[in-house]
């Protein structure tokens, strides 16, 4: 069934409730526009009960968009002890998905719930402590533009309101919503969208999270100076992995307010969303994500007029100087204590490196290999990066300490997978404060481009 013919339905059933509401002794209900064209909701539709998932409150709908005239279904999620009446604040989170998830039709809430956070609250009856909002994109267009995204969340927070004549949907109203931690995420083509929508508002967002997505221009994303978690396959043949490393050159050189967090996986296949959107390292980095929010100066207080001050003259009376007497005094003699040299305990050092500095490795049928580090004592993980530089291609590959892919053994630390390239040469520094020994003191690190070099045939 079409939305207009939908509506025309929705329409006769409100007039005969009204007319039997009237016939009863009850106030009719008022229609302000009787003429509700295919692509605006009645306001019966904001009347609908919100469904529970027992572990968040659901609205689902949809609203025609004032940016692009189009339909947009969507789904807003909120913990089940939201109460409007309360001062607490909660985070948003915004997903985008990917061209899969497109509808056929006017809009299709089910594909909504495929993949991303609501898949979390459907299928696993997960909770967030925050607002998630899912967004669809009109079956015909190529993406949802960053003015659509900056609309609906201009509604959840109060910026904007939603009249009848714009088709708002059930549950599209403001909500206590922290406007410091505003977060947007989405894979592939949605995670494209992240990106543009990211440049486009670059004071919107706490944080970016994207997966397999395509990049836009250096000079967009240098626009984008805010935390970014990005997660690529190395074997995706749909996006290339090349868009993820791009992506974490351009916004670090822009120097964010703290640098890319990207993991590519050692896989094929272009799902690289599933495992992260199912765990709860995502969540926990974003939901500690914030931004400094600038509030208008307040208006100037004038100042109630001052009574006149009286000031009396000072009369001062003459000052009597008593001599001073000075006892004797005693000297101690000063008896020095032997010192004690304390024993001198050096922080940990490189013992040897794989590869081997100006050496040069053939590139196994993996395409990966281990970074090893054998220090002169045991080690354990501090935290920092290690930044893996081809200087042959002038691409940069991050890791940091505390990720899983590096590991920690004794006096090694590795990590693997690292992708390297025929033909290429490799340049490796490491943070001071990456690796410590067992009693806390920090390795120097490898702060220069000799130490740790080496080539790939």
């Amino acid at each position: 069934m079409k939305i207009s013919q939908k509506l025309n339905l929705t329409l006769a059933a409100v007039m005969l409730f009204a007319a039997s509401c009237k016939k009863s002794g009850t106030e009719d209900m008022v229609v302000a526009d009787q003429t509700i064209s295919a692509k605006e909701l009645s306001s019966v539709s904001a009347l609908a009960t919100p469904s529970t998932t027992n572990s968040m409150i659901n609205y689902e709908s949809y609203y025609v968009s004032a940016v692009d005239g189009l339909v947009h279904g969507y789904i807003i999620s909120l913990p089940l002890d939201y109460n409007p009446d309360n001062a607490t604040k909660y985070p948003l989170l915004v997903f985008l998905h990917g061209a899969g998830e497109k509808p056929s039709t006017d809009y299709d809430l089910a594909k909504l719930k495929a993949n991303g956070p609501h898949k979390e609250i459907f299928s696993k009856r997960r909770a967030f402590p925050a607002v998630i909002v899912s967004i669809q994109m009109e079956k015909w267009a190529p993406e949802i533009k960053p003015e659509v995204v900056k609309e609906f969340i201009d509604i959840l927070t109060g910026v904007k309101t939603v009249g009848q004549k714009t088709g708002a949907g059930r549950g599209l109203t403001s909500y206590k919503i922290d406007l410091g931690k505003i977060n947007l995420t989405g894979l592939s083509q949605g995670g494209a969208s992240v990106y543009k929508t990211a440049f486009t508002y670059p004071n919107l967002f706490a944080s970016i999270s994207v997966f397999a997505g395509y990049t836009g221009s250096q000079a967009n994303m240098s626009l984008i100076k805010i935390p970014a978690y990005l997660r690529h396959n190395s074997g995706d043949a749909t996006v290339g992995v090349t868009n993820a490393y791009n992506a974490q050159r351009w916004i670090d050189a822009a120097k964010p307010s703290e640098t890319v967090n990207l993991l590519v996986y050692n896989k094929t296949g272009h799902d690289a969303w599933s495992t992260p959107y199912a765990s709860e390292e995502l969540y926990t980095w974003t939901w500690n994500k914030s931004r400094t929010v600038s509030t208008p100066p307040a208006a100037p207080v004038e100042a109630a007029p001052t009574a006149p001050v009286v000031i009396a003259p000072v009369v001062t009376a003459p000052v009597v100087i008593a001599p001073v007497v000075t006892a004797p005094v005693a000297i101690t003699p000063v008896v020095t204590p032997p010192v004690v040299t304390a024993p001198v305990i050096s922080a940990p050092v490189i013992s040897s490196l794989y590869p081997a500095n100006n050496s040069i490795i053939s590139k196994p049928s993996s395409g990966y290999i281990s970074l090893d580090m054998i220090f002169s004592k045991n080690i354990k993980k501090g935290s920092g990066l290690i930044q893996v530089k081809n200087v042959t291609k002038n691409t940069i590959y991050n890791a940091y300490a505390s990720w899983a892919m590096v590991s920690v053994a004794g006096s090694k630390a590795s990590v693997y997978p690292m992708p390297v390239e025929a033909g290429s040469t490799y340049v490796v520094t490491v943070v001071s404060g990456a690796f410590k020994d067992e009693s806390g003191l920090a390795f120097a690190g490898i702060t220069n481009t000799t130490t740790w070099t080496f080539s790939v045939k």
